[in-house]
């Protein structure tokens, strides 16, 4: 099994963060599901599959949406597989 079985999860942090509970619901779902990919593949971190980073219409599959749906959620600095990745890793270094 490759990925993450199990790490440390602060709850009291996703439940505190302002800017996590400005987003909708629905947002906080996809990002909660986007932390689930990046625990679950290779690599660990990272919104990839084998070190290629996710197309939106992969990612939507993914999180369970459809891709019209994942654009709305989605800010247009994050559009981007390299940057989704990035930023998915950033936060799991806690930045």
């Amino acid at each position: 099994m490759s990925g993450t079985v199990w790490s440390k999860f602060f709850w009291s942090d996703w439940e505190s963060d302002p800017n996590l509970r400005l987003c909708s619901l629905a947002a906080q779902g996809l990002w909660m599901r986007m932390l689930c990919i990046a625990a679950a593949h290779e690599p660990v971190g990272y919104v990839a599959i084998a070190g290629k980073g996710l197309d939106d219409a992969a990612l939507a599959r993914l999180a369970g949406c459809a891709e019209k749906e994942l654009g709305m959620l989605l800010p247009s600095s994050s559009r981007t597989a390299s940057s989704r990745a990035t930023a998915t890793a950033a936060s799991f270094r806690g930045a």
